[in-house]
């Protein structure tokens, strides 16, 4: 579901993508610092399909997105860094 993540010139400013689901109502978008998401910060929830970081520290960052609707949620996704 999440696109490859690129920020070439290391300057802390990309953008996170993701597959537009269909009958998606919003994304909620999470961002941890170790892939295990033990502690979670959800940065994003709407429904746009990317979303713009800026200015983040140095150091790897993971993300991962989950779609909702008025059935539930999905899985969430695999992460990217």
């Amino acid at each position: 579901m999440l696109a490859s993540i690129s920020n070439p010139d290391g300057d802390g400013n990309y953008t996170v993508d993701w597959n537009d689901v269909g009958n998606t109502d919003s994304y909620i978008l999470q961002e941890d610092d170790n892939s295990s998401f033990s502690s979670p910060t959800p940065i994003y929830t709407g429904a746009a399909s990317q979303y713009a970081v800026t200015g983040k520290a140095d150091g790897t960052w993971y993300y991962r997105v989950q779609a909702h609707n008025s059935y539930g949620d999905s899985a969430w996704s695999s992460w990217k860094s």
